[in-house]
């Protein structure tokens, strides 16, 4: 698995910042244009070519997703996220279980997660 570091919907001054960041730290990055949010994450990872994407639902949060990082790249791009305080909601890592899943379905997933997560 490629490491790479997927940016959905951060075409913006947070979006550069996270850029940067991922720059100094060597890590690839990817932002992820909406036409392929219907793409499998194994397919946008792996860069596996996608003939005919089908039509899906998009989506306007701002997600990042981290494919391939050690503990340590996660830790340390969790750090430097918050010291350029361009903190992003939603988070993941790319799992066995998750490489299946097209974008909007994992973004449906974590956001019902991180929405249970901070009910008061």
């Amino acid at each position: 698995m490629e490491t790479v570091c997927l940016l959905y919907n951060l075409q913006n001054k947070k979006g550069a910042k996270i850029k940067m960041l991922c720059h100094k730290m060597k890590i690839p990055f990817k932002s992820v244009e909406k036409e392929e949010y219907s793409m499998t994450i194994q397919q946008l990872t792996d860069e596996v070519p996608c003939e005919h994407p089908a039509e899906t639902d998009d989506f306007d949060d701002e997600m990042l997703l981290f494919s391939g990082f050690s503990n340590q790249q996660i830790n340390d791009i969790l750090k430097g996220l918050h010291s350029s305080k361009s903190n992003v909601a939603l988070k993941a890592v790319v799992t066995d279980y998750n490489r299946g899943l097209t974008s909007k379905q994992l973004h449906d997933t974590i956001k019902s997660e991180h929405l249970a997560l901070h009910q008061k």
